[in-house]
């Protein structure tokens, strides 16, 4: 089942930050009960302001509900990622949608969002990384068309390797 959702700008110098991070800790509770300690289980308020102003930050209203969240990056030449520094690549983090949401398309549309966005920017490829175990997401990406293009370890900070995917915009 697919719904309508509305899709709305998040506003880095108005936003409610506190808000954004309760959201990302709701969307991320069961991957941290599956044992996956992304950054998003348990950043701080000041982690969501940083990660969210260096990006393009965008909410999923299910009517007035906050009901998921991504952030798209343009590339940064001093990325760590190899695949974040092609200036052709654009990516996203942050993408998380509420249990009681999730199945009724809003991930997929948080993530076509951001990545028109990019295409509307000039970027040709859109990227993402993942925990390399968490074979869910895995398959829920290569659903959406995205493939394993590298790999990635921010260990010590999250607690398994990453892989990371993208898809021709």
């Amino acid at each position: 089942m697919i719904d309508r959702f509305q899709i709305v700008p998040f506003s880095v110098s108005e936003g409610n930050f506190a808000e954004l991070t309760r959201l990302l800790h709701a969307c991320y509770a069961s991957l941290l009960e599956q044992g996956f300690e992304f950054t998003a289980t348990r950043q701080s308020v000041d982690t969501t302001r940083a990660r969210t102003a260096s990006g393009e930050c965008w909410i999923g209203l299910d009517g007035e509900e906050w009901a998921g969240t991504v952030t798209w990056y343009r590339p940064d030449p001093n990325h760590q990622v190899v695949a974040y520094r092609d200036p052709k690549v654009a990516h996203f983090g942050q993408l998380g949608v509420l249990p009681n949401v999730r199945g009724r398309g809003l991930g997929k549309a948080l993530v076509d969002h951001v990545g028109n966005r990019a295409k509307v920017s000039g970027f040709s490829r859109l990227a993402l990384d993942t925990a390399a175990p968490a074979t869910g997401l895995l398959d829920l990406y290569a659903r959406w068309g995205f493939e394993i293009v590298g790999e990635h370890d921010w260990r010590p900070g999250v607690n398994y390797p990453s892989l990371v995917l993208a898809k021709t915009l």
